[in-house]
């Protein structure tokens, strides 16, 4: 799809009829802004014959501007705002504004109806620095950056997953690995059940606490073993997949074309060679094994307490719905911090890299206080989003945990409830 030929409205088509436009459209844009600064909708209808300049509100209120009538188009910055200037050879400057974020935009467009005023070719990019997300019109933590509300969350992970499975053999290990650390997590506390019941509280069959002693130190031998060998497996494929990524993302960067740099500052990009890996290695070091044997280890303990008593299991459960509309929540505004603080730590490497890099000239026009400034800018807005990222976290989890334990009370209470009094024998 063109950038610069967007989908009209209803109300600019009618308008636009009435002006009798005959001629082949090659750009038709929109603006924010009204020509008195008022936020508002107005169309910028370029043919190859004409400049049409159509607001939404009204009856009609079109401007239109003759291709050869046009003596100078140029852009210019406001404060928060921009606007473009068509001089007419005879007639009054028509204004076009329009906010900050469609700067990039109509910077294109002036620069497109330039070439046609000198009877040239129009050429216009195929893309356009987006500051905003198509999708939901929120604003981008950067230039042509990602939605953190729009993107697909799973297509990413499953992305992620690719890498690993580039070494399948020893993935299904790991998997085999977890499945095996979650059966034997559930194999102390009925072997403690087992001695508890059947050996001490009856005071016979002394024999055999000796034998399950034992089982009980060869399952947390086992435990001990296999939970090194995971741990060692998950660190070689998850270090080894984070460097396919490294690699493959340098390598992207070297046949990336020079307008790609041209847009970007440096600083931003090393951080996002750096930082984003450095958290993308966490996530695949630490956080995959961690959810996925910590998963099964969940369903284990699932299926033994249903087994074992199905009415105190769902008397433990009853925290769990308000936990997970709570963790939604949440999750969707960690997600808002977290993005935040990727974009604030980019702006402080790229404001770093370009200061070092231009030292010579700092320093021959003695602005090492004002860089000095923006600097103690950055640094704080990363602390300011660190500290409150962090507090939002810790939150979460306080009262999270404190609502599971709501369930250890319904299991004593309710659980004691239901022992049938018995009289204490003496041997």
């Amino acid at each position: 799809m063109d950038p610069f030929v967007e989908v009209l409205p209803p109300e600019i088509q009618a308008k636009l009829g009435t002006v009798g436009l005959g001629e082949e459209v090659l750009i038709q844009v929109s603006s924010d802004l009204m020509e008195t600064r008022h936020f508002g909708e107005q169309w910028v209808v370029v043919t190859d014959r004409r400049i049409v300049v159509i607001p939404l509100a009204g009856e009609n209120g079109a401007v239109e501007v003759p291709i050869d009538d046009v003596r100078e188009i140029r852009v210019e910055e406001l404060v928060g705002a921009g606007q473009m200037e068509v001089e007419r050879k005879q007639g009054a400057t028509v204004y076009i504004p329009y906010s900050q974020s469609l700067a990039g935009k109509f910077a294109e467009v002036a620069e497109g109806i330039k070439q046609l005023s000198k009877g040239e070719t129009l050429t216009l990019p195929t893309n356009i620095d987006q500051s905003r997300c198509p999708k939901c019109d929120r604003l981008l933590p950067e230039k042509n950056g990602i939605c953190a509300v729009c993107f697909k969350k799973w297509q990413t992970f499953s992305r992620i997953l690719k890498y690993m499975m580039t070494y399948r053999s020893r993935l299904i290990l790991m998997v085999l690995l977890a499945g095996v650390i979650a059966v034997l997590e559930l194999l102390p506390p009925k072997i403690t059940q087992y001695i508890i019941d059947n050996v001490l509280t009856p005071r016979t069959r002394y024999d055999l606490l000796f034998k399950l002693v034992l089982a009980l130190f060869v399952v947390r031998l086992s435990m001990w073993a296999t939970g090194i060998a995971m741990r060692w497996l998950s660190q070689w494929l998850g270090h080894r997949s984070i460097q396919d990524v490294r690699a493959e993302l340098y390598r992207q960067f070297q046949f990336l074309p020079l307008r790609f740099y041209n847009s970007r500052k440096v600083g931003a990009l090393i951080s996002r060679m750096t930082n984003d890996s450095d958290r993308l290695e966490m996530f695949m070091v630490g956080a995959i094994p961690f959810v996925f044997s910590n998963g099964l280890l969940f369903l284990g303990i699932l299926v033994f307490l249903f087994a074992t008593n199905w009415q105190l299991t769902l008397l433990i459960l009853l925290p769990v719905p308000p936990i997970v509309i709570g963790g939604c929540k949440i999750w969707n505004r960690m997600t808002r911090q977290w993005t935040r603080w990727s974009g604030k730590w980019s702006r402080l490497n790229g404001h770093l890299n370009e200061s070092i890099t231009g030292i010579r000239v700092v320093k021959a026009f003695n602005q090492e206080d004002r860089e000095g400034d923006k600097f103690d800018e950055h640094n704080e807005a990363v602390r300011e989003v660190s500290v409150q990222g962090e507090r939002n976290w810790f939150v979460f989890f306080t009262i999270t945990n404190f609502m599971m334990s709501f369930g250890a009370f319904f299991v004593w209470y309710f659980g004691g409830k239901q022992i049938q009094p018995f009289e204490w024998r003496h041997p």
